[in-house]
């Protein structure tokens, strides 16, 4: 994307301030910069209009990722599940300023590991069953989205900021991975569409982190542990794998 920095504006008590940002990645629907708000390192997610859209449809989709993001940002902290703490809602620019997550995604954690960390993937899949556990569906739960916090990658090592040494990973209880990205999440009791969201985190798994062969396995094993329905769910997740081998995944 383009290295064009952006300017956020906010109204305190009255008066309009202006953020400057600074590009951090683009998305299909949004475009994500860091800045500092209110004195404090921050992310502000923009959801971009897209012109080939027709305005009215793409005002209405818009407002309803940002209501999405915000909506669902509180209830998995509700439910004690790792999310950024939300700082601003930009109406008008259908923009979202939120806390500024120090640490690597999952994503690039795989991708430089040399040795397999298996609570990594058990934790993933936990957290995941204890968001369906609450009836809701994340909708795109997938590596790039989970940010394991305070975390740096040195010579193919985890470290921690907060204590420059190894990364503990030997308790998964105590592995801190926060999830980001709610803008197509939903509520539903449905047995099938966890099945879908389980099946669109094993897909992306394959797709990006072949070289694991057990980081299903593992996911399965920690989504086990704290599903309340894992038999019904894992029934169902093989229908939908038989599914997907037919058909391709849009999204």
């Amino acid at each position: 994307m383009s290295e064009t920095k952006s300017r956020g504006q906010w109204e305190n008590g009255g008066e309009k301030s202006s953020i400057e940002c600074t590009p951090i990645s683009s998305g299909s629907d949004a475009r994500i910069y860091k800045c500092e708000f209110i004195g404090k390192e921050a992310v502000k997610k923009v959801i971009y209009r897209k012109f080939y859209r027709h305005k009215k449809i793409d005002a209405k989709i818009r407002k309803l990722r940002v209501s999405n993001e915000i909506k669902f940002t509180k209830k998995l902290a509700s439910l004690n599940i790792d999310v950024p703490i939300l700082y601003f809602v930009d109406v008008k620019e259908k923009s979202l300023y939120f806390e500024y997550i120090k640490g690597c995604t999952v994503n690039i954690i795989l991708k430089n590991l040399e040795t397999y960390e298996p609570n990594i993937p058990k934790a993933v899949g936990g957290i995941l069953a204890k968001i369906h556990n609450g009836n809701i569906i994340h909708g795109d739960y997938t590596t790039s989205n989970l940010i394991l916090r305070n975390s740096y990658l040195e010579k193919n090592t985890i470290y921690d900021y907060s204590s420059n040494s190894f990364y503990d990973l030997s308790n998964i209880e105590t592995i801190k991975i926060c999830v980001i990205d709610f803008g197509l999440s939903f509520l539903s009791a449905s047995v099938e569409d966890k099945a879908v969201d389980l099946f669109v985190l094993l897909k992306a798994i394959k797709s990006f982190h072949s070289e694991f062969s057990q980081l299903e396995e593992d996911i399965l094993l920690g989504y086990e542990a704290k599903s309340n329905s894992f038999d019904a769910i894992r029934k169902k997740l093989e229908i939908v794998k038989q599914r997907g081998r037919k058909r391709p995944m849009v999204g």
